[in-house]
């Protein structure tokens, strides 16, 4: 697969994957995607994003809007172990900018009390490519298989592949293309 922009990945500090999940998901990534990904130093969520133990998404990717420019060419993926919410819902697995180049992604409910080690990375995986699947203007998926296809528990996000389907692919290449 190519066409998708680089990817910068930004661990959120105090909150982010271990190393090694890091560079297992940057590695996959930059292997699927056949792009470069590479891990940037940790960065402090800013205070007023926290709500009771929970980040923003929404104000997460504001933040990255304020300190990451799109004229780089890059796509920017936050990841986090803190947990997610948005407004009207108790939580996400994460958030993008539609078209964009901005993208957050939680691990904290991927566990799910039981996903850890590779189910849990295999997850993370899923999730990212859902967000990055975002930034390239795809919506959500109807085919219950395909990584663009809406999650709301762990289990969820384990009956969907770890690529896209075929009307997803084409449309990822027709919108990184243009």
């Amino acid at each position: 697969m190519t066409g998708a922009a680089p990817l910068q990945i930004v661990p959120l500090q105090d909150h982010s994957p271990s190393p090694a999940s890091l560079h297992a998901l940057a590695s996959e990534l930059s292997q699927y995607l056949c792009v470069p990904a590479v891990i940037l130093a940790p960065m402090v969520a800013p205070r007023n994003a926290w709500f009771d133990q929970r980040l923003s998404s929404n104000m997460i990717v504001d933040w990255l809007v304020e300190r990451f420019d799109v004229s780089d060419g890059l796509w920017t993926l936050a990841l986090t172990e803190a947990d997610l919410l948005a407004p009207g819902r108790d939580f996400v697995f994460g958030e993008a900018t539609l078209g964009g180049a901005w993208a957050v992604v939680s691990s904290a409910r991927l566990g799910d009390g039981q996903g850890s080690g590779d189910l849990l990375q295999e997850r993370l995986f899923k999730e990212s490519l859902h967000e990055i699947g975002h930034l390239a203007g795809l919506g959500h998926c109807t085919r219950r298989g395909c990584v663009m296809c809406r999650s709301s528990s762990a289990a969820a996000v384990d009956m969907k592949s770890k690529e896209f389907c075929g009307n997803c692919v084409s449309a990822f290449f027709q919108s990184a293309r243009s």
